[in-house]
Protein backbone atom coordinates (compact mmCIF):
# COMPACT_ATOMS: atom_id res chain seq x y z
CA UNK A 1 0.00 0.00 0.00
CA UNK A 2 3.04 2.61 0.65
CA UNK A 3 4.19 2.07 -2.71
CA UNK A 4 0.72 2.60 -4.20
CA UNK A 5 0.90 6.00 -2.38
CA UNK A 6 4.13 7.54 -3.46
CA UNK A 7 3.35 6.73 -6.69
CA UNK A 8 -0.09 8.59 -6.31
CA UNK A 9 1.71 11.42 -3.94
CA UNK A 10 4.01 11.92 -7.21
CA UNK A 11 1.42 12.10 -9.78
CA UNK A 12 -0.36 14.43 -8.15
CA UNK A 13 2.39 16.38 -6.82
CA UNK A 14 3.34 16.23 -11.08
CA UNK A 15 -0.04 17.78 -11.54
CA UNK A 16 -0.37 20.24 -8.92
CA UNK A 17 2.24 22.80 -11.01
CA UNK A 18 -0.84 22.45 -13.67
CA UNK A 19 -3.23 23.98 -11.26
CA UNK A 20 -5.16 20.63 -10.64
CA UNK A 21 -7.39 20.36 -7.22
CA UNK A 22 -5.95 18.05 -4.59
CA UNK A 23 -8.41 16.04 -2.34
CA UNK A 24 -7.65 14.21 0.76
CA UNK A 25 -10.03 12.03 2.77
CA UNK A 26 -8.18 10.13 5.21
CA UNK A 27 -10.13 8.73 8.12
CA UNK A 28 -12.73 11.59 7.94
CA UNK A 29 -14.88 12.86 5.20
CA UNK A 30 -14.39 16.21 2.82
CA UNK A 31 -16.81 17.84 0.79
CA UNK A 32 -15.82 20.41 -2.27
CA UNK A 33 -18.26 22.37 -4.02
CA UNK A 34 -16.10 23.78 -7.16
CA UNK A 35 -17.54 26.86 -8.96
CA UNK A 36 -15.05 27.70 -10.99
CA UNK A 37 -15.52 28.71 -14.89
CA UNK A 38 -12.18 26.93 -15.81
CA UNK A 39 -12.13 23.69 -14.52
CA UNK A 40 -8.79 21.76 -14.85
CA UNK A 41 -8.84 18.63 -13.04
CA UNK A 42 -8.91 16.95 -9.74
CA UNK A 43 -6.92 14.33 -8.10
CA UNK A 44 -9.32 12.26 -4.83
CA UNK A 45 -8.11 10.24 -2.31
CA UNK A 46 -10.19 8.57 -0.20
CA UNK A 47 -8.44 6.52 2.40
CA UNK A 48 -10.88 5.40 5.12
CA UNK A 49 -13.14 8.54 4.59
CA UNK A 50 -15.58 10.02 1.86
CA UNK A 51 -14.96 12.73 -0.51
CA UNK A 52 -18.13 14.44 -1.89
CA UNK A 53 -16.85 16.75 -4.79
CA UNK A 54 -19.53 18.72 -6.85
CA UNK A 55 -18.54 20.01 -9.94
CA UNK A 56 -22.19 20.72 -11.21
CA UNK A 57 -21.74 24.71 -10.98
CA UNK A 58 -18.18 24.92 -12.82
CA UNK A 59 -17.76 24.65 -16.88
CA UNK A 60 -14.89 23.61 -18.84
CA UNK A 61 -13.41 24.78 -21.33
CA UNK A 62 -11.12 22.11 -22.47
CA UNK A 63 -11.68 18.71 -22.02
CA UNK A 64 -10.15 17.07 -18.50
CA UNK A 65 -9.02 14.19 -16.14
CA UNK A 66 -10.40 13.43 -12.47
CA UNK A 67 -8.45 10.84 -10.58
CA UNK A 68 -9.83 8.50 -8.02
CA UNK A 69 -8.70 6.54 -5.64
CA UNK A 70 -11.18 5.06 -3.01
CA UNK A 71 -8.72 2.65 -0.55
CA UNK A 72 -11.49 1.36 2.43
CA UNK A 73 -13.46 4.64 1.56
CA UNK A 74 -16.39 6.55 -1.27
CA UNK A 75 -15.84 9.23 -3.37
CA UNK A 76 -19.15 10.76 -4.69
CA UNK A 77 -18.82 13.16 -8.04
CA UNK A 78 -21.41 15.26 -8.49
CA UNK A 79 -20.76 16.42 -12.80
CA UNK A 80 -22.43 19.11 -14.86
CA UNK A 81 -25.11 17.91 -17.03
CA UNK A 82 -23.77 19.08 -20.22
CA UNK A 83 -20.55 17.14 -20.68
CA UNK A 84 -19.58 13.60 -21.87
CA UNK A 85 -18.62 11.07 -19.13
CA UNK A 86 -15.80 8.29 -19.71
CA UNK A 87 -14.88 6.07 -16.87
CA UNK A 88 -12.02 3.81 -16.79
CA UNK A 89 -11.67 1.59 -13.74
CA UNK A 90 -9.24 -0.72 -12.28
CA UNK A 91 -11.26 -2.27 -9.04
CA UNK A 92 -10.81 -4.98 -6.63
CA UNK A 93 -13.48 -5.62 -4.11
CA UNK A 94 -14.96 -2.35 -5.01
CA UNK A 95 -16.71 -0.58 -8.26
CA UNK A 96 -18.08 2.27 -10.16
CA UNK A 97 -21.81 3.61 -10.72
CA UNK A 98 -22.60 6.04 -13.64
CA UNK A 99 -25.82 7.56 -13.03
CA UNK A 100 -25.46 10.08 -15.55
CA UNK A 101 -27.70 9.83 -18.63
CA UNK A 102 -24.37 10.15 -20.15
CA UNK A 103 -25.53 10.86 -23.81
CA UNK A 104 -22.04 11.25 -25.94
CA UNK A 105 -22.01 14.46 -27.91
CA UNK A 106 -18.94 15.83 -30.20
CA UNK A 107 -20.11 19.04 -29.21
CA UNK A 108 -20.10 19.05 -25.81
CA UNK A 109 -16.24 18.51 -23.71
CA UNK A 110 -15.62 15.36 -21.77
CA UNK A 111 -14.56 14.26 -18.53
CA UNK A 112 -12.43 11.16 -18.21
CA UNK A 113 -12.99 9.90 -15.02
CA UNK A 114 -10.13 7.03 -14.29
CA UNK A 115 -10.72 5.31 -10.91
CA UNK A 116 -8.43 2.82 -8.78
CA UNK A 117 -10.91 0.88 -6.35
CA UNK A 118 -9.75 -1.14 -3.13
CA UNK A 119 -12.71 -2.05 -1.11
CA UNK A 120 -14.22 0.83 -1.58
CA UNK A 121 -16.43 2.70 -4.78
CA UNK A 122 -17.22 5.77 -6.86
CA UNK A 123 -20.25 7.57 -7.79
CA UNK A 124 -20.86 9.26 -10.64
CA UNK A 125 -24.47 11.56 -10.51
CA UNK A 126 -25.68 14.64 -12.12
Amino acid sequence: LSLIMLKFYNLSNHLLQKMVLQILGKYSSMKEVVKTKDFKGANCYSIFGGIKLDLKNTSLKDDTVINCYAVFGGIDLTVPDDVNIIIHSSSLFGGVNNKTSNKNNDNKKTIYINVTAIFGGVDVKE
